[in-house]
């Protein structure tokens, strides 16, 4: 039936409309949400206030805010990218939630020596209106790079990025974006017990190399094209 107030679970909260909070493994609101489910699965049929799992699922959208790796929303924000930058040729991302917040799957291929560079990563974005068909996007990503087909071994090349982009809206279902990205590249990849440039970077800002550890950052750029659905 309808429950107000806090419901605590280990397995499972059902409810047919919930006010207040829902803390569960599963949390499960047949009617209307009314406050905020933290758990691996929520679901709502049609919700307001926020959702915070792994898998995030609203019917009718009353002002809701997923956030979470998998988010599903009705006339939700559902995108595919391609993009470039100084480092990849390209990248090919796809979102999913809401414009406000949504969770960024992507994956990239690049070249340096002559070798091969592919990455693979997971990032949350968020695109709020200016004015009129413009739009600021930004960003928090992180690529785990994969050198010279060299995968799940235990180096790690970690790319994070924040990208702040203009986005212009051309059509109901075309932008097209571009601005700075601001980058830190970690690794860790020796080969003859000195660190291995697994890509190139344009410029540092700041540096640093350790006995395990190399360290860099830089501010580069990000160009693309965004296809919404």
């Amino acid at each position: 039936g309808q429950s107000k107030g806090v419901e605590v679970s280990g397995v499972a909260n059902v409810s047919d409309s919930h006010e207040g909070l829902q803390l569960s493994t599963i949390n499960f609101v047949m009617d209307h949400l009314c406050g905020s489910q933290i758990g691996v699965v929520n679901y709502a049929k049609k919700g307001r206030g926020l959702q915070l799992g792994v898998v995030n699922i609203c019917g009718d959208d009353d002002g809701v805010l997923p956030i979470g790796l998998f988010n599903v929303v009705k006339n939700g924000y559902y995108a595919f990218e391609v993009s470039t930058n100084e480092l990849l040729i390209t990248s090919l991302s796809y979102k999913m939630g809401k414009e406000k917040f949504h969770s960024i799957f992507r994956a990239g291929i690049g070249e340096h020596n002559n070798k091969s560079v592919f990455s693979t990563g997971f990032g949350f974005g968020s695109i709020l209106p200016i004015k009129g068909n413009s739009k600021l996007n930004m960003e928090l990503i992180c690529d785990a790079l994969h050198y010279d087909w060299k995968w799940g071994d235990k180096r790690t090349n970690l790319l994070n990025q924040f990208n702040l982009s203009y986005q212009y809206q051309v059509t109901k279902h075309l932008a097209i974006k571009a601005g700075p990205s601001f980058k830190t590249f970690v690794t860790n990849q020796k080969e003859d017990g000195e660190f291995v440039d697994v890509i190139k970077i344009p410029h540092t800002l700041f540096k640093h190399t350790g006995g395990k550890y190399k360290v860099a950052g830089w501010i580069g750029f990000n160009v693309g094209a965004v296809f919404s659905l």
